[in-house]
């Protein structure tokens, strides 16, 4: 486990694991048929933290055993209803006959797993109501290992389902690459991995909402490994902010959007500066407070959006902001953990409270 450091360089470093709760469309405010299985996910603007691996659980926290069976008992408790129905055999035949292509390229994909995944595999010489029910099953079987705390397997499961498994399976990836692996070269290699596959799934569904905004996290997460100069030269500060520019032209009430717009404006301040961030992409202070206010109006109960605008608070903030931060904080590491996601957030809130100066 990494030592104490200030509380803004943990709470800079350390992923914001509730995030990934608002990387799909809100149900509420975006039709669910708009949430099929061919995407992916992505978690926090700020650069990344190792905390765990898979084989080097915290024996002070809590063991899940979630299974794709068990699973539809916690969906709503482990998702907080952001993540989408959970995966079913009609739900998969809803996203199939919504997004043709992204089906075709999910068959043609596992038409090659014969040997390593006979059992997916034998679900193609199914009838169809059957196929749909065996690849909802392993995507739940994904979703399961995610919530307790077995990334690695989860991402190569999901991957191993093709297109229709990318969202779980880069969910996972992108913890990997924030939570639990501690080379940079490799977390910056699992995060250039996802933000090409979302590349490749635009080419199939360019107007898919959420793969659009999770190609965007992606290059938002690696825009946090860049320098100054390195960042201006990328294009992707521009190209991220103009999708979220979208996303919320189309739906005001995108609250993914506006958490990671608030997010991006942070960054963006805490290395060009405010004066600098203000006239080249009206970032401020002001503007990143907005974006999050707007969202916690939404949901106000999210400690995701609360541990993100914390972590922006002491990126921008001045005094009052750091107390509003603390704030955000306790009530993060007040939760008691449903998941192994929550449980490592839960970790990282109070690691950050314990080395915070105010």
């Amino acid at each position: 486990m990494a030592p104490k450091t200030e509380a803004l360089d943990i709470m800079a470093n350390a992923t914001s694991l509730g995030l990934w709760f608002y990387l799909i469309p809100h149900s509420g405010a975006i039709d669910t048929a708009l949430m099929p299985i061919f995407f992916f996910c992505l978690v926090s603007l700020i650069a990344p933290f190792p905390i765990y691996a898979d084989s080097s659980w915290p024996q002070k926290m809590t063991d899940f055993n979630y299974t794709a069976d068990n699973l539809s008992e916690h969906w709503q408790t482990l998702t907080g209803g952001f993540r989408g129905p959970l995966p079913s055999g009609s739900w998969v035949e809803t996203s199939a006959a919504q997004w043709p292509m992204l089906e075709a390229a999910t068959r043609m994909h596992l038409v090659t797993l014969a040997d390593s995944h006979p059992y997916i595999v034998e679900g193609l010489e199914a009838d169809e109501k059957e196929q749909y029910g065996r690849y909802a099953h392993q995507l739940r079987e994904t979703w399961a290992l995610i919530f307790n705390g077995q990334l690695e397997r989860a991402s190569e499961l999901g991957l191993s389902l093709g297109a229709g498994g990318y969202y779980p399976a880069l969910y996972a990836q992108a913890l990997r690459a924030t939570l639990t692996e501690q080379a940079p070269a490799q977390r910056r290699a699992l995060l250039e991995e996802i933000a090409h596959r979302t590349d490749e799934l635009l080419n199939i569904a360019p107007d898919h909402p959420t793969i659009r905004f999770g190609n965007a996290y992606a290059k938002a997460r690696i825009l946090e490994t860049l320098s100054v100069t390195e960042a201006l030269s990328s294009g992707y500060t521009s190209e991220v902010l103009s999708t979220l520019d979208r996303l919320l032209s189309e739906n005001p009430n995108h609250i993914y959007a506006m958490t990671l717009y608030g997010g991006v404006h942070a960054g963006i301040v805490d290395k060009a500066g405010k004066l600098m961030a203000k006239l080249s992409y009206g970032a401020t202070p002001a503007s990143v407070q907005d974006k999050f206010e707007r969202a916690l109006s939404l949901d106000p109960d999210s400690a995701a959006i609360r541990f993100e605008y914390a972590k922006a608070l002491l990126k921008v903030g001045d005094r009052s902001g750091r107390k509003i931060a603390k704030a955000h904080l306790e009530k993060t590491a007040n939760l008691v953990p449903a998941s192994a996601e929550q449980a490592l957030y839960v970790d990282a809130a109070k690691r950050a409270l314990a080395s915070f100066k105010d």
